[in-house]
């Protein structure tokens, strides 16, 4: 069912008319495209002056300080970029995209549309926030800007100003539902192997890797409502930022444990006594900082873990191999299994 689903949810989103248009100068040219069949993803540099929260009209003003940047290498905690699109006269159009970039405020053609949490100078004064958004205008003289005020307290790196999606309404209006839909689809069937998987087991009690899988298929269903287009926040909005940021952190060493639980026990023998000390140990450990450690340092320290963890797999695929090449026999379960990692 869940490799079903996968398929769905590859096809679907992969056959979408889109097309990415990158630029180096902070203005992208959409003039020729065809918006009635297609969307497009933005991507590239932006006009930026960091160090400074400005309105639109305070930006055309210091234009002159402006640098053209990739936001995501630059040190600066907080800044302003200005992005200027140009699309065909008239044409009624959506915007839309996940806002990771910690807080937030969104001016279109000069006019404020919401705040995203606040936009500070300061760890203090800023207010972190996730949240998709979603918005439908119309250009002024064939042109769109965007005037992004963004501050970031709360990550290792800065993101990228640009990557948003912009398309006609309608076009907009279906990807849209079409990507909730597939997100939807694939948190239910993680749902539904959970209690499949935990009837198993409350029948066969003996068999735990039943049991460990339910586990395994909960923790994506919930990894999947905070990091997907984040259903979890429209779900429950008045949630501080930092509870999903620190489930999807939470989800990673739950999932190696699970995943090392399973093998274990279907693959005994494959696994050193060492090595399970070693995954269960830094697995516990990163689930702690995951609660409690500040955001900045806790995304620095996730690429530790998982330079950990791939050091963990690389010990342990030909301690496998060996195993499996030595028994000359694979059982119904451990085939199901290994077919599904």
């Amino acid at each position: 069912m869940m490799a079903a689903a996968c398929f769905c949810v590859w096809y679907t989103q992969s056959g979408f008319p889109r097309e990415i248009i990158l630029s180096d100068t902070g203005v992208w040219d959409l003039r020729a495209v065809d918006f009635s069949q297609k969307i497009v993803r933005f991507e590239g540099k932006v006009e930026y002056i960091e160090d400074a929260l400005l309105t639109p009209e305070e930006f055309a003003l210091r234009a002159d300080e402006a640098v053209i940047a990739d936001t995501r290498y630059t040190g600066a905690r907080y800044g302003t970029s200005r992005i200027r699109l140009l699309v065909p006269e008239g044409m009624s159009c959506a915007i839309s995209e996940n806002s990771p970039l910690g807080a937030v405020r969104i001016f279109l053609n000069g006019e404020w549309m919401e705040d995203l949490g606040r936009p500070g100078h300061d760890a203090e004064s800023a207010i972190p926030a996730g949240a998709f958004f979603y918005y439908t205008l119309r250009p002024r003289g064939g042109v769109i800007e965007i005037v992004q005020q963004v501050s970031n307290f709360a990550h290792r790196i800065n993101e990228s100003h640009a990557g948003y999606m912009i398309g006609s309404v309608g076009l907009m209006r279906s990807f849209f539902i079409r990507t909730t839909h597939m997100t939807a689809l694939v948190m239910g069937c993680f749902l539904a192997l959970f209690f499949v998987h935990l009837t198993l087991w409350f029948m066969f009690r003996s068999y735990r890797p039943n049991l460990y899988f339910a586990f395994f298929c909960f923790v994506w269903m919930v990894r999947t409502a905070v990091v997907e287009r984040n259903p979890f926040l429209d779900m429950f909005p008045r949630v501080l930022w930092e509870i999903p940021f620190r489930v999807n952190y939470l989800t990673v060493p739950l999932t190696i444990i699970l995943l090392t639980l399973i093998m274990n026990m279907l693959f005994p023998e494959s696994m050193p006594r060492i090595y399970k000390r070693v995954a269960y140990t830094t697995g516990v450990l990163f689930a702690m900082l995951s609660l409690f450690m500040d955001t900045v340092p806790l995304s620095s320290s996730l690429i530790w873990y998982e330079a950990t963890t791939l050091a963990l797999l690389v010990w342990y695929i030909p301690c496998l191999v060996i195993r499996l090449w030595k028994n000359r026999k694979i059982t119904l379960p451990q085939s199901i299994y290994l077919v599904g990692v």
